[in-house]
């Protein structure tokens, strides 16, 4: 009895879920068939608008011209120079070779005299030399900057910017080795005596070395003034000028020696005259083969042209830019120390 009443129970719901499917399908029927409807009606316009904006798209991109844009031929900016041979690398190092081994003959030149005279002026002549040699120096940061940018100007063909270069770099070692000359010759006694060992020193020792010190501060601009011209000249791909000049000075110290040194018994003084001369016609030398090739021609511009001169070609721009090589006095401490 009761599977029964169960049995019917089941078959009712069963009826009435069937009833309820049914319904909601029939219901919902006319939803879809008006959706696809709609979708049938507007297929044909979607289709139509999609090959209308097909048409108008261009498939064919444009044609470029890459000949008209593209520069076939080099110009001055961007051609590069020619690859220098062995024997220009060669005719180029040599001379440069020499500008730096020759100075070092200079010093033992003067011991090779003074040796021969007296045992105490031979000591003093060591600190007197590193002294007197190492005090140009702090000034040393110019003749960079000098071989820098003449070498730039040179390049570019520009001489009225080679000129202006050499003559600021130039003004500027004059008024630079004036000053160091002259805290030189106050300060040479108290620093012959630190360089010659201090209170344990002798005086006779100390004597010779700041009189040789003293001397050679007077030739001073003069060497900073051919240090610089030996720079430009480097700048420009010439070193055999700056070779000769420096053989002439040799060759100078070698002759005042002997007749200062030897014939009069000048002792360490005559050594430091003689090498003061020499310096002196170097840089004299140096000086002279600038001005024949026009590095210390001033500017023949009017006023109208100097107003439209932009600051790149203004003395004052020239000095910044030499002063922009002052931190190489970092890299020289850090070798001396």
């Amino acid at each position: 009895m009761r599977l029964n009443v169960v049995a019917r129970h089941l078959l009712c719901l069963a009826l009435a879920s069937e009833a309820f499917q049914l319904r909601s399908t029939a219901n919902f029927r006319p939803l879809y068939r008006s959706s696809n409807s709609w979708k049938e009606r507007n297929r044909g316009r979607y289709i139509k608008a999609v090959e209308t904006s097909m048409e108008d798209i261009d498939t064919e991109p444009p044609h470029l011209d890459i000949t008209e844009t593209i520069e076939t031929t080099p110009t001055e900016s961007n051609k590069y120079p020619p690859t220098p041979t062995f024997q220009e690398c060669f005719s180029f190092a040599l001379p440069a070779f020499g500008i730096y081994v020759c100075p070092p003959l200079m010093s033992l030149i003067d011991a090779a005299f003074i040796g021969r005279t007296s045992s105490i002026q031979l000591a003093a002549l060591g600190p007197a030399s590193a002294i007197s040699d190492s005090a140009a120096l702090p000034l040393l940061f110019l003749s960079i900057a000098s071989t820098n940018l003449i070498a730039k100007s040179f390049a570019e063909k520009d001489q009225t910017a080679s000129a202006r270069i050499s003559r600021t770099a130039l003004g500027m070692g004059s008024i630079g080795g004036l000053v160091i000359a002259t805290l030189l010759v106050v300060m040479a006694n108290p620093i012959s005596v630190l360089y010659c060992g201090g209170s344990t020193a002798s005086s006779a020792m100390v004597e010779a070395c700041t009189k040789y010190v003293a001397i050679r501060a007077l030739a001073l601009p003069f060497v900073v003034i051919a240090t610089i011209a030996q720079a430009i000249c480097i700048g420009t791909k010439d070193t055999k000028t700056p070779m000769l000049s420096v053989l002439l000075a040799g060759a100078c110290n070698l002759f005042g020696d002997f007749i200062l040194v030897k014939r009069l018994g000048q002792g360490i003084a005559g050594a430091a005259w003689a090498t003061s001369a020499s310096q002196i016609i170097a840089a004299g030398l140096l000086l002279r083969h600038l001005k024949n090739r026009g590095f210390l021609k001033k500017e023949t511009l009017n006023k109208q042209k100097k107003e439209q001169a932009n600051d790149q070609t203004t003395t004052i721009s020239t000095v910044k830019q030499l002063l922009a090589f002052i931190p190489f006095l970092y890299v020289m401490a850090v070798k001396i120390g």
